[in-house]
Parts: C-alpha cells; structure tokens; sequence
C-alpha cells in the first residue's frame, strides 16, 4: 500500500473514531461493534 494511501486511511479512521466518541454516540453496546471492526482494519 502506498504510504500517501495509507495516511489517508488513517486520517478517516480518527475521524470516524472522533465520530463513534462524541458523548451523544456514547452507548457502549450499540457503537462497540463499529469500534471493533475500525480496529482490526489495520
């Protein structure tokens, strides 16, 4: 994977992960799956 892809990949990651943390989104048991399956992207 080029290294600029890569970057890109991250940055949307934080962003979504940003996203997935703001205190409306915060219930544990319905975001925990998207959590997981951001994390094991890499």
């Amino acid at each position: 994977m080029s290294e600029a892809l890569n970057e890109r990949m991250m940055e949307f990651g934080d962003r979504v992960a940003a996203e997935v943390d703001k205190p409306s989104n915060r219930n544990p048991r319905k975001n925990q799956h998207r959590k997981d399956s951001i994390d094991r992207v890499d």
